[in-house]
Order: C-alpha cells, then structure tokens, then sequence
C-alpha cells in the first residue's frame, strides 16, 4: 500500500481546505503567452475529447505568477466561471487528472495539438477565413522591458512583402483573429521563439521559415514542429556585435549567408539590390543596438544573466560580427540554413507517442551552432531520430 513520503510524514500538511467537488486537473497556468502554449497546453486535450463535461477545471499557478491568458481557455470553452484556481492545500472529493500529450523536452503524442484543433474549429464558426495564404510575423512593434529588443527586422518584412507576405503583428489583434490568420496560411516566416510556437494553431504540413535571433536550437520547437508536421526551414538571421540571450537580449537583423542558403534551398531568387552592399551592418544600425543593448544590460535583472559572459565571448560575438567566423566551429563558418526533408508518411497511432525522443540532442547543446543546426536535419514526418554524431 503506497505510503507518504517521509517528509510529509515528519511535516504534515496544516490547514488542509476540503471541497465536495468532482473537479478535472488542467495544469499548470503560466503568464507568459509562449509558456503557456508549451506547458499549460499539454493535459487540455481530455477537454477536446470531452466537450460536454460540466465539471469543473482545476488550475495551479506558478509561484509569483497572478495572471494568465484567460482569452486562449474562453477560445478552448473553459470559461473563467468553471475554473478553480488552487492557491491553497485543498483535498478534492475527486480529481480526474489526464495525462500530459506532451513531455515537451523528452517527447509528444498527438492528442496534443486536439486543443489547438477544437479552438481552430470555434474560432472558424464564428469569422470567416483569412484570405491571406502567406504571412510574416513580426515583432517590429512589440515592446517589451519599455523598449523594442530588435534592429533593422523592417529588412525582412520588407523583403517578404515584395513576396506577396502579408505583414501582421501578433499582438495588436485579439487571440481569434491571430488564430484565423494562423489556421488558414499556407505559408508562415517569423523569427524564433513564441511566433514559432504559434504554428501549433496551423494547419498540418504548414510551410514556416524562422529566423533566429542567436544561434540556439529548442528541443521543445523541434517537437512543435512534428505533431503538426510542419515543412521547417531556419536560419540564422542576426548579427549581434555583443554576446546576448534569447530571451531578454538585443538583436541586429541582417542578411547573413546563412539567410542566403536557405533562400537557395527553398527556391526562392532574389536581385543583388534586394541585398545590402556589404556583409557588415552600417553604423547607424549598431549605433541603435548598442543603445539598446546598454539600456537593457544596465538593468540588474537582466545584467545577471550575461555576467558570466566572458572576454571569449565577446571576441566569439565580434569575430562572427565582422567575418561571420564561429569560434567554436571546426571550419569557421557560421551557422548554416537547415530544414526539413519530407519523406514518406508514417503516422503512428494518434493515441500514442511519436517515435521522436529529442533527448539525444540534448548533448549536442554543448556543440557548436554549426554542428547543432546540422543535427537539426530531420524528416518532417514518420521516423524522427537523429543521426549519430
């Protein structure tokens, strides 16, 4: 017979709240809008499967955290009327806990993207479909911190909109119409992070191409990207003259070689004019990051995530500024395109893991962008392994 574990034995739980609920365990709420969308996300299936249920859902909130995204769970039916956040130890007369569609850094199954499904069919009983078959992403108006984190992405936008792209920024429409726009693209290009997490609402088999901001590769991306097969192109598409974090970092867009490849690989010709003269950002553009990277490095919250940069750092940075050279990179280059390669679909059952156990890569996160991004080659369906390095 299970026992408790000796610490809760030696220190019982006091003021235990008790309720004669029947309630549904939905996990975790998180209050940044790309969390939530990886790891709120991974129990709202049995909502999927279950639309007619009138019990209610049971929430936790990660410490210090007092808001969530309530508009993702009204598009989802789980109004805020039916929610009971759990802020106290509570004893339940019982509590349905479904299990996770998603181990977002080990592996998925595909009732996971059911939510995502349900939300796409509300959202199309109520507006009609978006017209637009590409779009382009951008973050060139959203601030974060009180200042804007990016340079010089107007390149881009720019660049696809010559291409028939349609330009949107995510945030200054409701989370309905970002899905409408989502679910109905045939083609999607933004740059890495919580834009990339947003295909989740797209179509399976939807063309994307990201841009990254430092050269890092998300396990939980690559997972993403397999439950809605999506066809994945990257590139690596700054050149940032001082070492900075995905996260809270500064980052200078320019047209990298890298950015060149992956226009070769996908097909797509360009006229020389369409591209700067020279591979080195100009100076007004630097001058701009370097005062935005002084702003937002100056701030004691984010100085303590680069203080253990070091000199090496800063060369790597600049040597890949000026002669986009990798330090770490036997070859010297820097980080290559990479994409998907279709194969022949094999779908495993929908009721059971994918065969893609990302942990294997995990080790390649100490190697250099080049050999990261080439272990990033995989299949955009079927058999997901990696090869060995």
């Amino acid at each position: 017979m299970p026992t408790l574990p000796a610490t809760l034995r030696m220190n019982p739980i006091k003021n235990i709240e008790h309720s004669d609920e029947v309630v549904v365990f939905g996990g975790v709420l998180n209050s940044h809008f790309g969390n939530m969308l990886t790891n709120t996300t991974t129990r709202l299936w049995w909502f999927a499967e279950n639309k007619d249920t009138k019990l209610k859902i049971a929430f936790v909130r990660r410490a210090r955290e007092k808001t969530h995204n309530q508009e993702f769970l009204d598009l989802l039916g789980i109004t805020a009327d039916r929610m009971i956040i759990v802020e106290k130890p509570t004893q339940f007369k019982k509590v349905i806990v479904p299990d996770e569609a998603c181990y977002i850094m080990t592996c998925a199954s595909y009732k996971w993207v059911e939510a995502f499904d349900l939300i796409n069919e509300n959202v199309s009983k109520k507006m009609d479909p978006s017209p637009y078959k590409k779009i382009y992403l951008s973050r060139t108006a959203f601030k974060r911190f009180g200042s804007y984190d990016g340079v010089n992405e107007e390149f881009y936008e720019k660049f696809y909109e010559r291409r028939g792209f349609k330009i949107l920024h995510p945030e200054k429409y409701p989370l309905a119409e970002q899905v409408n726009y989502l679910m109905n693209a045939d083609e999607i290009v933004s740059t890495f992070g919580t834009l990339t997490h947003l295909l989740l609402f797209a179509k399976s088999g939807v063309k994307s191409t990201a841009i990254l901001r430092v050269p890092e590769l998300w396990v939980h991306q690559l997972v993403i990207n397999a439950v809605r097969e999506v066809d994945w192109y990257w590139f690596e598409g700054t050149k940032n003259p001082m070492p900075t974090k995905h996260d809270h970092g500064i980052f200078l867009y320019w047209p990298t070689e890298s950015f060149k490849k992956c226009l070769e690989c996908q097909g797509v010709e360009y006229k020389p004019e369409e591209l700067p003269g020279s591979d080195v950002p100009s100076a007004e553009y630097v001058a701009e990051y370097m005062k935005l990277w002084t702003y937002r490095f100056s701030q004691k919250e984010f100085l303590n995530e680069i203080k253990n940069k070091s000199i090496y750092d800063v060369v790597r940075a600049q040597r890949m500024f000026w002669f986009n050279q990798d330090l770490n990179s036997p070859t010297g280059s820097g980080t290559p395109a990479a994409n998907s390669k279709p194969q022949q679909k094999r779908h495993p059952p929908p009721d059971k893991p994918f065969p893609f156990r990302p942990r294997r890569l995990l080790r390649l996160m100490r190697k250099s962008p080049l050999k990261r991004l080439r272990a990033g080659f995989l299949p955009n369906s079927g058999n997901r392994t990696l090869p060995d390095t």
